[in-house]
């Protein structure tokens, strides 16, 4: 008896216990329970959705760029690309092998979709090729029943209407880079969508802020392995503001045209309000082959051109600037205090020392003064006048017609061109500045570099008699031009460069007198220039100088002229320099003369 209650007791303990553990275990699951249901649900409500939907941010769609006339010089179309679904294709390297041979896709693109292949989830949609044409298209269509996996989507991409024309004003778009993701400092959400294009250099670069817009967003219903079931929402975002550029697309289209297979560049600005009407460089490149990635046969053929087609020529290239800085030298001598009715006698040949410095007019100019020297270029006068002035003088007069410095720009890259002084000499040489050096910097030769940018500036200045500064942004409005300081220069100074630069193109004698505006409403006045990019030997000049047509083509002279018109009332400044051209008056200056008319016909000047 005492056994069995002993025994009872025993079970009983344990039948305690085993029910306080599951009562305990009950109250666990039970709180749990209520902590999920209750105190959590709305955490693991939003992590079950978040397993449903997929939130993808979509690329904003940017502003335009737009010309003074409102035409569009960059805009948004829609372009069609072929993209495979690798688990829907019966054969995918079959159906890859189908596209490369219908659609001439480059073995390097097909190496790179082959690779992808290999490693991302089949049911991720594979782009085989981009910007397809209609006749790609119709390909496709017409086997669509024997490709299996392969759809065609329709995508927006930047289009430059004006193509090659405008391109380094323009600039482009590219993909985004490791090196875009790492300069940015503000956590840029676009900056992390992969198909997203932003400015990468000229208007597309600087306006960025102003073109890139928002990004929109879709909302996508996924599997649990991120297949896409079915598109639940979507918005464009906020699209970027359009920029209103001062650049007459027209025009700098006519320029580029007229440069033809030249190689060089065509710089219009308007004298009074600084806006730049065209900035045109020859050769170039399609702004739009950056858009999917510059295939790399195209980027060796830009790359190895002789002609720079990469290079923004107005802004970044450099040049002597010849016989164009002639007016710098007579400006300087004015201000020095030489009276313009001084006079040199020209016989072709200026001995300094041991050396003879020579005229481009072998048989010499006779007597000249500064008038006349200007209107026939006399090499002679203008080495008397800079020996006597010096390379300070000459300087200072160059900076105040804006040489020797950037401009300011709103585009990447602008060069500062070199105007030397005698102490740049002895800091950059350690070495003191010689007569000889002034003489070649009278001519605009030696050391002196400028761009097609700042000659057109300096053409302005002229014209205006204010310290003019030119701009890629249309005067408007809201956009006003803005005061303008008068040049510290004596204005009767001024009026005898423009004298000179009138005769120049529009007197029998003058070195562009072939090259004038024949219509008869308005004028141009301006001045011619060539600049040598070799050194002529002495016994090259005793036994006869080469023609330019005589030497190849990187060792002839440059061609260059600068100009305002019209010369009564001036409104418009030109420079034109033509790379290895030869003759400023026989090349360069015509180019002008067509730009200029071009401009007359079409804006009533």
């Amino acid at each position: 008896m005492t056994l069995s209650h002993d025994r009872y007791r025993l079970f009983s303990r344990r039948a305690f216990l085993l029910g306080g553990v599951q009562a305990g275990s009950f109250l666990v699951l039970a709180s749990r329970l209520t902590q999920i249901q209750l105190l959590d649900a709305e955490t693991y409500g939003v992590k079950a959705e978040q397993n449903r939907v997929s939130e993808r941010l979509l690329p904003p769609i940017r502003g335009r760029l737009l010309d003074r006339n409102g035409r569009p010089m960059a805009s948004n179309e829609d372009s069609y690309q072929v993209v495979l679904i690798p688990e829907m294709a019966d054969d995918p390297e079959a159906v890859l092998a189908f596209l490369e041979k219908t659609l001439n896709i480059p073995n390097g693109t097909m190496s790179s979709v082959r690779r992808k292949l290999m490693t991302q989830s089949g049911f991720l949609p594979l782009v085989v090729r981009d910007n397809l044409n209609w006749t790609e298209l119709a390909l496709l269509e017409m086997h669509a029943t024997n490709i299996s996996g392969v759809q065609v989507d329709k995508v927006r991409t930047r289009s430059y209407p004006y193509g090659a024309s405008a391109a380094h004003v323009t600039g482009y778009v590219g993909a985004i880079s490791e090196k875009d993701i790492a300069k940015d400092k503000t956590g840029d959400p676009v900056l992390r969508i992969p198909e997203a294009r932003i400015g990468k250099a000229g208007l597309e670069r600087s306006h960025e802020d102003t073109l890139r817009g928002r990004p929109g967003l879709r909302k996508l219903e996924v599997d649990a392995h991120g297949r896409v079931l079915r598109t639940l929402y979507e918005n464009d975002g906020q699209f970027g503001e359009d920029f209103e550029s001062s650049i007459d697309s027209e025009l700098q289209a006519f320029a580029f045209r007229r440069l033809g297979e030249e190689s060089g560049s065509v710089v219009v600005m308007n004298c009074m309000t600084g806006e730049l009407l065209a900035l045109t460089t020859a050769p170039c490149y399609d702004p739009a082959a950056f858009y999917f990635g510059m295939p790399p046969a195209l980027w060796r053929e830009l790359n190895g051109n002789p002609k720079a087609p990469l290079l923004n020529k107005p802004i970044a290239g450099q040049y002597a600037p010849g016989s164009t800085f002639k007016m710098i030298t007579a400006l300087a001598a004015l201000r020095s205090g030489i009276n313009p009715q001084m006079t040199v006698h020209c016989s072709g040949a200026y001995p300094l020392g041991s050396h003879v410095f020579h005229c481009w007019k072998k048989e010499g100019h006779g007597t000249m003064n500064l008038h006349s020297g200007l209107a026939h270029s006399c090499d002679v006068y203008f080495y008397d006048i800079a020996r006597r002035v010096g390379i300070d003088a000459i300087a200072e007069a160059a900076f105040i017609l804006g040489l020797g410095q950037k401009t300011g720009i709103e585009i990447e890259g602008e060069k500062s061109g070199l105007i030397p002084t005698e102490r740049w000499k002895r800091r950059r040489h350690r070495a003191g500045w010689t007569t000889g050096e002034s003489l070649n910097a009278g001519i605009g030769q030696g050391y002196i570099l400028t761009t097609p940018l700042q000659l057109a500036v300096m053409a302005a200045r002229l014209a205006s008699g204010t310290s003019v500064m030119p701009r890629l942004s249309r005067v408007s409005e809201k956009n006003p031009a803005g005061s303008v300081a008068p040049l510290p220069i004596d204005p009767q100074h001024l009026s005898l460069i423009r004298s000179a630069m009138y005769t120049v193109v529009n007197s029998a004698g003058g070195t562009a007198y072939g090259a004038r505006l024949k219509e008869g409403s308005f004028s141009m006045a301006g001045k011619t220039g060539t600049a040598q990019v070799r050194r002529i030997t002495m016994e090259e000049r005793s036994g006869g100088v080469r023609k330019n047509e005589e030497l190849p083509w990187h060792l002839r002279d440059h061609a260059l002229f600068v100009a305002y018109a019209p010369a009564e009332a001036p409104k418009y400044a030109i420079s034109v320099i033509v790379e290895h051209g030869g003759s400023g008056s026989k090349v360069a200056a015509p180019i002008a003369r067509d730009v200029l008319g071009y401009l007359y016909e079409n804006q009533n000047v």
